[in-house]
């Protein structure tokens, strides 16, 4: 999260689409829905030329990180037991 922001602040685009892709093929390869909905949201607006809006990503993208790193560490606790 935190490469993330630290990409949007200093409007490093090339870094941001190219997190967002990766983490893209990463979330649609495990079936994290939400998060592989909002990366396209994501990357439409590099599409639409409106990378200044990134920053309104910045709450949903940590949110749904964290939703995510919490459910693969369920998913692995429940495989260890």
């Amino acid at each position: 999260f935190e490469q993330f922001k630290e990409y949007i602040e200093n409007e490093e685009y090339d870094n941001i689409l190219s997190l967002a892709r990766d983490m893209s093929g990463l979330a649609g390869a495990i079936g994290a829905n939400n998060m592989t909905h909002l990366l396209s949201e994501i990357n439409q607006l590099f599409i639409y030329g409106a990378q200044k809006q990134l920053s309104l990503y910045v709450d949903g993208y940590k949110k749904e990180l964290e939703y995510l790193t919490n459910q693969i560490q369920q998913y692995i606790e429940s495989r260890q037991g």
